[in-house]
């Protein structure tokens, strides 16, 4: 079943940009990636999408269940939805001016970051993938698997002695032990 949506946006000087977009199937994701796509938002951007109830009134979307009620609630074809734009999110480069430990042998998988800044998160089911502080907060990033949240970089190099070697034994042992229990 492909979905046919008319998309609208209201560009910062007052126009509007409208967008034909079909996707093969109810997938939210998908959705927001190709209005990315589509509208030439950058990921570092934040927006919103909305419909028009039959009272007129712009209803949110932020899930999938949200778009499926959207589906079933709106009887035109296509379906119409709004998009608005929200102001920018920290850029990569933003990252290294917060405060935190740096991790220098580590790269955020998604944005591409790389010595991650502040907390690191290690998915405990692929092998090498890290996310930084500000993909991990992104509830639609990786988050079909458990993370695990690393305070301090685990190299050799920080001058922890026994006790930090010791900790990250203890994170790489469990890490071992639920992979292969899971």
């Amino acid at each position: 079943m492909s979905l046919d949506f008319k998309v609208y946006l209201q560009t910062p000087d007052g126009d509007e940009v409208i967008r034909r977009i079909c996707i093969p199937g109810l997938d939210f994701g998908y959705l927001r990636h190709e209005i990315c796509y589509r509208f030439s938002i950058s990921k570092y951007e934040h927006f919103s999408l909305c419909w028009k109830d039959n009272e007129g009134d712009k209803i949110r979307i932020n899930t999938e269940r949200e778009l499926e009620i959207a589906l079933n609630e709106t009887s035109s074809s296509p379906i119409k939805l709004y998009v608005i734009l929200q102001g920018q999110q920290d850029h990569p480069s933003d990252h290294l001016k917060k405060n935190g430990p740096v991790h220098s042998t580590v790269n955020c998988d998604e944005c591409g970051l790389k010595s991650l800044q502040g907390y690191r998160y290690k998915c405990l089911v692929c092998h090498n993938y890290d996310l930084c502080t500000n993909c991990e907060k992104s509830e639609r990033i990786h988050s079909e698997h458990p993370m695990v949240r690393i305070p301090v970089p685990l190299n050799g190099e920080q001058p922890f002695g026994r006790k930090y070697q010791n900790v990250k034994d203890n994170i790489y042992g469990t890490m071992k032990y639920l992979l292969e229990n899971s």
